[in-house]
């Protein structure tokens, strides 16, 4: 007969019988430690690049000054590096050349044929 709430034994007999698998279970619990501390590196490393430079302003126009005098750039690029580090932006950059199709016919291509 049908009795109401009660449940038949086979139904969790099997559920009784289960035993815990350590290594797998350690194996589980190592790569969640792995992705944890991959995560926490990831954050540090992005906080750090993100922090502007602790660096003075004198100290970092130095580091440039070197640079110029090396001739690893020009004073061009000096002044306009001065500029932003003290806050007194110079001219801006002359813009871009025009890149845009002219009107017209295109040129004649050279005369590359071999001649003898």
């Amino acid at each position: 007969m049908w009795t109401v709430g009660a449940v038949p034994a086979p139904m969790f007999a099997d559920l009784l019988d289960l035993a815990i698998d350590w290594e797998l279970a350690a194996l589980a619990v190592a790569l969640i430690a792995l992705v944890g501390l991959g995560t926490a590196a990831i954050v540090r490393v992005r906080r750090w690049w993100q922090q502007p430079s602790q660096d003075p302003v004198e100290q970092q126009l130095e580091i440039y000054q070197t640079m110029l005098d090396e001739g690893l750039i020009d004073p061009d690029e000096f002044r306009r590096i001065q500029g932003r580090l003290e806050g007194t932006d110079p001219a801006p950059a002359p813009p871009p050349p025009d890149t845009s199709i002219k009107p017209g016919p295109p040129p004649a291509p050279p005369d590359t044929s071999i001649k003898p």
